[in-house]
Order: C-alpha cells, then sequence, then structure tokens
C-alpha cells in the first residue's frame, strides 16, 4: 500500500514537472516573439528614411506610406535567415509572428509526448490527432 501511494506520487511529481516545462515555455515564446517582433517594428520606425526625428516628420512620413515595401515576405527559411541577417525589420517582425504561431503548435507536440510518457493511451491518440490536423492544415493551406 504505501509502495503505491509513494509511486502514485512520483507519477504527480512528474506530471507537476513536465506542466511547469510547457508553462515555462508557453510564458517565456510569448516574451521573445514580443522581443522580436518590438526590434522588428523599432527597425522599421528607424528606416523610414526620415531626416527629422520628429514625431510630426514620423507621422507624416507615416501617412504618406513610406512604410510600405515592394518586397515580399520570405516564405522559406533560407529567406528568413537572409533577411535577419541584413536587419531587414519586415522579416524580422514576420519572424517574431510565425514563432508566435508556432508556439501553440509546438505545446500540443510537447502534450503528445507527455501523454506517452504518462501512458495515458486515449489522450494520446487525441492529441496526436489534433497535432496532424494542425501540422496538415499547415502543409496544405500554405498551396491554397
Amino acid at each position: 500500500m504505501a509502495k503505491q501511494m509513494v509511486a502514485k506520487k512520483e507519477a504527480e511529481n512528474r506530471l507537476m514537472q513536465m506542466e511547469l516545462v510547457l508553462a515555462f515555455v508557453l510564458r517565456y515564446g510569448v516574451l521573445l516573439c514580443i522581443a522580436i517582433i518590438s526590434a522588428g517594428v523599432a527597425l522599421r520606425l528607424l528606416h523610414l528614411g526620415v531626416v527629422s526625428t520628429s514625431s510630426e516628420d514620423i507621422v507624416a512620413a507615416l501617412r504618406s506610406g513610406q512604410m510600405i515595401k515592394s518586397s515580399p515576405l520570405p516564405v522559406s527559411l533560407a529567406e528568413f535567415w537572409l533577411g535577419t541577417v541584413r536587419l531587414d525589420s519586415d522579416v524580422i517582425t514576420a519572424a517574431g509572428l510565425a514563432f508566435l504561431i508556432a508556439l501553440p503548435i509546438f505545446r500540443v507536440g510537447m502534450t503528445v509526448v507527455l501523454f506517452a510518457l504518462e501512458k495515458d493511451k486515449n489522450y494520446f491518440f487525441i492529441t496526436l490527432l489534433v497535432l496532424v490536423i494542425l501540422l496538415s492544415g499547415i502543409y496544405f493551406g500554405k498551396s491554397l
């Protein structure tokens, strides 16, 4: 009886540790995304081409459409990498948004692993199905 109680307590502790890891990844992942997006926006504001830094000049530049860029956003990892190395503000902002979109998908993947470790077959297969649906939506959705 005592061994069963100890085993149950250990299983609860492992589950709690995994949930803390999931919370840590989401919390600090969102903060990282905010930092990346903020850096992209800051770079965009610095590269407006405005000689003066007064707020009136910046507002006038924004209203005149100076922020609109004719180059398309990156669609491959190589394009993201090249744009990041060049400090392209649009690429950096897009990378932050891509990471922000990827965080919940990563969480579902981590949850699949958690349920596999816990040997919870029902939730494992349900979560695996959700992950397959998410990934297939990304794969097939980009061709639409």
